[in-house]
């Protein structure tokens, strides 16, 4: 495709233009080299009907001004939309070519007429096609040396004659109207060259500003989508960029927003909620999000109305009855008498009523606080069981049975399973892997994301709960070493990372034995769910350094959107009583 463009490009600058006796090209004004825009030019000596075609981003009246043969809406000479992006579309005849808006196309590719060819010829298979004329031992026609050169003919070899670029193999006609080779030291645009000695398939990549076709162009390795070398976007460059709705925020790859920023869907947003002003909305009690501090969706808190029975709450206040109970449910008003009555399914429990335990009867998996029906409710060990039995359940809290107790939990549903959440606030403190701690004394284990998406969807849970973020938040995240760090010496870990030498501190906080992360190497991090664990992907943390005892936890600082910014591993100084606890088939 860049082969076609760049083609055109220098074909292009034919038109407009007359030939001396030696088929040179000559302008008709001597207005056109006197670096001044005057006469009818539409650019600084380039353009209208005396001088030569306009190159991409010039002024411009009519494609004619241009060597693109292409004026936009905004007057300036530019490649036709939809002649670059890869696909069959519009009147092409074949990928980003022919059809009259893009570049004619090659020897080979499909054509309705000759105009859709570089060769003008388009032969009986619809095919493009080197004319008759191009194999006859004469130079004639408009080929430029013997059977070679023109539009019709394949380009020549160098040392033919030549009066453009596309005219030879090499895509260079010098200055003497012979074709050469390409060089990357002429201080020239030519070839596959995207910017002047860059760029393309031959020379070295352009530098940030230089004109460019795709990321191998560009030394940043990132095209923008004006075709500018440029660095690629990041969450933290203070520009809105790649797929972001606001500055460092949005998109699937950034944290979400705050209300008054940019978005595309409400999963942009901190709020759960995209405006129809595509704005992250604050939190409100009649937006069927479950966001701010509310108990359950629009409803509870200090700030929206009370929920009704069945519904999550903390406090009675919560509630219409003023009742919360032991499950942090509202109870009904009718949902207490002892009796079996209005639309229970056993007694006081099943239908409008809170669900009904392990054992009691129920019409439907919505009857059971397990989240699971069959004539009576059933207990199982997890999200990922519900899920199985129950693949119609939705987001919500739910009775699981473990080994130690029957715990309620989040079960958040993602991509055809449901993962196990449940956050201990005040629980019993922990700072290594054989300390006891809450999410044991429930049959579960300290949360440990597997995967990027994995610690989104805790974070969100934890940040949804008002978890602290400059408190414990989240955890220890399950990452440890079964080695005692003072084995290797601090230098060793973290001492040498202006050499490049260092075992373990600034790399990605993530499983998998890569190099470059904690887990690789005589680092050896690993974590509750083995060597499938993530936290971050920052290279900027000058730890861990080594300075601690095996099988400590890792601590952890995270900013105000739930993201880490930091980690420490000092001989377990420090310790959690507030984490985030999932299911052992969480873990691979």
């Amino acid at each position: 495709m860049r082969y076609l463009i760049i083609s055109v490009l220098f074909s292009a600058f034919i038109y407009g233009c007359t030939f001396d006796s030696s088929g040179k090209k000559e302008t008709s004004s001597e207005s056109c080299s006197d670096g001044i825009k005057n006469g009818n030019e539409t650019d600084l000596d380039c353009g209208g009907t005396d001088c030569n075609p306009c190159g991409l981003g010039f002024d411009c009246i009519t494609g004619d001004d241009c060597t693109s043969g292409f004026c936009n809406e905004n007057n300036l000479c530019s490649i036709p939309e939809g002649c670059n992006d890869g696909e069959l579309g519009g009147s092409e005849t074949d990928v980003d070519c022919g059809g009259g808006e893009c570049s004619p196309c090659g020897l080979g590719k499909h054509c309705e007429t000759g105009n859709d060819c570089v060769s003008g010829f388009c032969d009986e298979n619809s095919l493009c096609a080197v004319a008759a004329s191009c194999t006859d031992g004469e130079k004639n026609i408009n080929e430029t040396d013997i059977d070679c050169g023109g539009q019709e003919c394949n380009p020549c070899v160098d040392g033919l004659d030549c009066l453009v670029n596309s005219d030879c193999v090499s895509q260079f006609c010098n200055g003497e109207g012979i074709c050469a080779t390409i060089s990357c030291e002429d201080n020239e645009l030519n070839g596959n060259e995207t910017d002047i000695d860059c760029g393309g398939d031959t020379c070295n990549p352009c530098e940030n500003g230089e004109t460019c076709i795709d990321n191998t162009d560009c030394i940043s390795d990132f095209c923008d989508l004006t075709g500018v070398c440029t660095d690629a976007p990041t969450c933290t460059d203070n520009q809105e960029n790649g797929s972001e709705t606001d500055v460092d925020c949005g998109g699937p790859d950034c944290s979400r927003c705050s209300p008054g920023q940019g978005c595309l869907t409400g999963s942009d947003c901190t709020s759960g909620v995209c405006g129809s002003n595509n704005i992250c909305a604050q939190p409100a009690c009649n937006d069927n999000v479950l966001n701010g501090n509310e108990t359950d969706v629009d409803c509870g808190g200090n700030t929206c109305g009370p929920c009704e029975g069945g519904e999550h709450c903390i406090v009675g206040t919560d509630c219409e009855s003023l009742i919360c109970d032991t499950d942090n449910r509202c109870t009904y008003s009718d949902c207490f008498d002892g009796i079996k009555n209005g639309t229970e399914t056993d007694i006081d429990c099943g239908g409008l009523c809170a669900g009904c335990s392990t054992g009691e009867n129920c019409n439907n998996h919505d009857d059971c606080g397990t989240g699971v029906c069959n004539v009576t409710c059933q207990i199982l060990p997890s999200c990922k069981a519900i899920f199985a039995l129950n693949s119609g359940m939705q987001d919500g809290y739910y009775q699981i049975q473990t080994v130690s107790m029957d715990p309620e939990v989040y079960c958040t549903v993602v991509s055809g399973t449901a993962w196990t959440l449940k956050y201990i606030s005040a629980g019993t403190s922990t700072n290594k892997t054989s300390d006891n701690n809450s999410c044991k004394d429930n049959g579960l284990i300290i949360f440990t994301p597997t995967t990027q998406a994995h610690y989104n969807i805790g974070r969100d849970f934890a940040l949804a709960l008002g978890a602290d973020t400059t408190d414990d938040f989240m955890g220890p995240l399950g990452i440890y070493n079964t080695s005692d760090g003072d084995d290797f010496g601090q230098d060793q870990w973290c001492g040498s990372w202006s050499t490049g030498t260092d075992k373990c501190c600034h790399r990605r906080i993530a499983g998998g034995g890569g190099n470059d992360t904690i887990s690789g190497g005589d680092c050896g991090f690993t974590s509750l769910a083995g060597t499938n664990f993530w936290a971050s992907d920052l290279t900027t943390i000058g730890e861990p350094s080594g300075d601690y005892d095996a099988t400590c936890w890792l601590g952890f600082s995270w900013d105000t959107s739930g993201n880490v910014t930091h980690l420490n591993d000092e001989n377990c100084n420090y310790s959690y009583s507030s984490y985030l606890c999932m299911a052992t088939d969480d873990a691979p």
